[in-house]
């Protein structure tokens, strides 16, 4: 994009408008005046929806800063539920690429994630998410313009990855202007090419906890296939008792993924397991990939080997950084860096008169320069190159949106974020063993050969 496009876009003034009733939620409107005066011009909008995380992120920060300059605070939420358009930037394709521009609000519910999770459970934090999506579809609607919407952290959880949200809305399944997903391509793709840039070897024994959830499952089949672990452990919840759902489960896709390897032609011994806090030292494993729902689950230092690498794709993080993880390499993974500044030429919009180019994606300021959630990112890939369906439902098509995901981040080049351990950025080389380059991985399922991107 040369100087005198990218000099269209202006990071003005901003002030607060007034609330708009949503059902039992009410939109507070936060003017930018780029916004107001750029938005209009583009025909695709995202709207990505999600909740605030926990106290203490960098994202939180942020998010507080902006309540405060809009007159209002986390304490008012419950009082009276509301949400704001936290970000709200545009995205533009690379020359030749074959995409369209793309204008991204990013709306959000302030609630932290210890409050809203449990707001999942008796349907309160659905009508939230549904008054946010319906808002955003009555502006697409409004405004003649083509929108997808994107589901962050535990609102995948509150919609049933989307479905939940369809089934109530039936009128949308056949839309020809909505469309939605729940990104977990994307989180898959990045944690893909992130084990990549590590390098990991041939050989090792490797677990990946939360493998009954909708990207757990899907790391679950795609992962082995091109780092070939001697033994691949696959940790799920105890069933209640008297009950064996959880585990019939771990078994039917212990089954799939034996079968999976057995066409790839490698020889891997997969377990299933439903104790995260002796499976990983039983079977020794040295890589663990944490994949678990939001907020609802912790891992602990003495549950993994000295010497693992742990690569934490949960939002909020499953290992939290105030325990001491001395002698084991935890990794933030599952965001995605966007490295060619033409695409973003705004960053991520501004907030009180300052362009926000850090959202606190990898969780603590360090390392966030330009990272975005791997689910946001996906939403966006899926807007700008003309996936016009709705992607719902736990589960992630390995076979055919991981690969597409794939290329799209490669296109944009979105690179997986800077590796972050509790807070200090390490080398992708320091995760390496010594002459390791990054992996290439390939598959048979796959049309194109997947290229783990250049650190």
């Amino acid at each position: 994009m040369n100087e005198r496009k990218k000099s269209r876009f202006f990071i003005g003034s901003q002030f607060v408008g007034n609330g708009e009733r949503e059902g039992q939620v009410t939109y507070i409107h936060y003017t930018r005046e780029y916004e107001d005066r750029e938005r209009s011009k583009f025909k695709r909008r995202v709207a990505f929806i999600a909740h605030m995380l926990l106290p203490g992120y960098f994202s939180t920060t942020i998010i507080q800063w902006m309540l405060a300059l809009m007159g209002t605070s986390l304490e008012e939420f419950f009082s009276r539920p509301f949400f704001i358009k936290w970000l709200s930037f545009p995205v533009m394709p690379p020359v030749g690429s074959g995409g369209e521009p793309v204008w991204v609000d990013f709306y959000l519910i302030p609630a932290l994630a210890t409050d809203f999770m449990p707001k999942v459970r008796d349907g309160t934090a659905y009508q939230w998410c549904e008054a946010v999506a319906l808002h955003a579809i009555a502006e697409a609607e409004r405004d003649g313009v083509e929108l997808w919407i994107g589901w962050g952290a535990g609102t995948k959880n509150a919609t049933g990855h989307g479905q939940l949200f369809l089934e109530r809305n039936s009128h949308l399944v056949n839309s020809d202007s909505v469309y939605t997903t729940h990104g977990d391509g994307g989180t898959v793709s990045l944690a893909v090419a992130a084990l990549g840039q590590a390098a990991v070897p041939n050989g090792l024994c490797g677990a990946i906890i939360g493998a009954n959830g909708a990207i757990g499952d899907a790391l679950a089949r795609f992962v082995p296939q091109q780092f070939q672990p001697r033994k691949w452990v696959l940790v799920g919840r105890p069933d209640k008792p008297g009950e064996n759902d959880r585990r019939v489960r771990l078994d039917v896709l212990r089954q799939q993924v034996e079968i999976w390897l057995a066409m790839c032609g490698h020889q891997v011994s997969v377990l299933v397991h439903q104790d995260k806090s002796t499976a990983c030292l039983e079977h020794n494993t040295k890589i663990v990939v944490v994949a678990t729902t939001a907020g609802d689950m912790e891992l602990l230092p003495d549950e993994v080997q000295p010497g693992a690498l742990v690569v934490d794709l949960t939002t909020p993080s499953a290992c939290s950084p105030s325990h001491d993880w001395s002698g084991r390499t935890v990794i933030t993974a599952g965001c995605g860096q966007f490295t060619n500044p033409a695409v973003l030429p705004c960053g991520f919009g501004e907030i009180g008169g300052r362009q926000v180019t850090n959202v606190g994606a990898a969780v603590f300021e360090a390392g966030g320069n330009m990272v975005i959630w791997g689910c946001t990112a996906e939403t966006i890939v899926n807007a700008m190159f003309s996936h016009r369906e709705h992607i719902a439902g736990p589960t992630v098509d390995v076979m055919v949106d991981v690969p597409r995901v794939i290329q799209g981040f490669r296109t944009l080049k979105i690179q997986p974020q800077p590796p972050v351990s509790c807070g200090h950025v390490l080398r992708w080389e320091d995760l390496r063993g010594p002459g390791a380059t990054p992996r290439t991985y390939t598959s048979f399922l796959l049309v194109n050969s997947v290229h783990a991107p250049a650190a």
